[in-house]
């Protein structure tokens, strides 16, 4: 795979909030090639993030797609907020489409699973967004098997794949990821991402592993140089 077809998303989650704008502009600058805005609602994830008011401001700044990564139980009820709010991608989780009930509290001991889906309701879901130009994205966490996902598909524009577990930035990285989008590449030759952990260090074997889309939070912004850590996450050394 060529790296010019590898895309570096910048996750907002650990940008200076106070200066949002300012951050946004010299990390697109400096070349990131997406948005990445977590959105957690502390029931699919153990913490609170941001909502449609914040996209709309990044929104008004950002010249680069901005994908919405919907870390909440039944999303589907607020599609529309964040459509009108300027998002041009939607990552959904797999697991908002488990049959089983969850207890809340678990959230804060382990991320949730699903082995299997409501698949039919995630497509009528999938259609009513791309119905609206919107890109759609089924997200798995570190848990959920690459099989809960496979009957679905044909029915998404990118696989998101949680290389942590979701609510904080600056997890360390899961290295049983790498099998797992090894496992994805060989039913899914669409863009796969990959969100959580993700540094110079291991941007290689997430490339050689299958993954298109490398998100980054804390690696990037943490960097005293934009260009250059956007440039080892894209290049990485063999």
């Amino acid at each position: 795979m060529s790296n010019n077809t590898i895309k570096i998303s910048g996750s907002v989650l650990s940008a200076n909030f106070l200066h949002l704008a300012t951050d946004i502009g010299r990390m697109e600058a400096a070349g990131v090639d997406s948005w990445h805005l977590d959105v957690m609602d502390n029931h699919m994830a153990p913490c609170i993030s941001f909502g449609p008011p914040v996209i709309a401001a990044i929104a008004d700044v950002a010249q680069v797609p901005l994908d919405a990564h919907l870390m909440m139980d039944a999303p589907w009820l607020f599609f529309d907020q964040y459509i009108q709010a300027g998002v041009t991608d939607l990552c959904i989780h797999a697991e908002a489409y488990g049959y089983e009930s969850v207890a809340h509290d678990q959230i804060t001991r382990a991320s949730r699973r699903v082995a299997h889906m409501d698949a039919d309701r995630f497509r009528d879901h999938s259609r009513q967004l791309r119905d609206q130009a919107i890109g759609v994205g089924i997200t798995i966490n570190p848990d959920t098997p690459v099989s809960a996902i496979v009957p679905v598909l044909d029915a998404v524009d990118s696989v998101l794949v949680m290389s942590v577990h979701p609510g904080f930035s600056g997890q360390p990285f899961i290295p049983q990821t790498l099998p797992k989008i090894r496992e994805l590449r060989r039913y899914y030759d669409g863009p796969i991402k990959v969100d959580g952990g993700v540094t110079a260090t291991n941007a290689k074997a997430l490339i050689d592993a299958g993954a298109t889309v490398l998100i980054s939070a804390s690696y990037l912004f943490k960097s005293t140089d934009y260009a250059a850590a956007i440039q080892r996450l894209r290049f990485p050394i063999k």
